[in-house]
């Protein structure tokens, strides 16, 4: 029988109450001399009008 193996991780830096950085990785082992990676990247913001503020 065929196994395959893959691990994720991720990180999430908190800038401020409006903004944040996410870092997601992945590695997969569909065979056992190779492994496949994928990262991502993510910036999230808030901005604009809210209820505390009129803009």
């Amino acid at each position: 029988m065929r196994r395959d193996y893959a691990a994720t991780g991720s990180f999430t830096f908190q800038l401020s109450e409006f903004a944040r950085v996410r870092l997601h990785g992945e590695a997969r082992l569909p065979d056992q001399d190779k492994v496949n990676f994928a990262a991502f990247l993510q910036l999230e913001a808030s901005i604009g009008a809210h209820g505390a503020h009129a803009y």
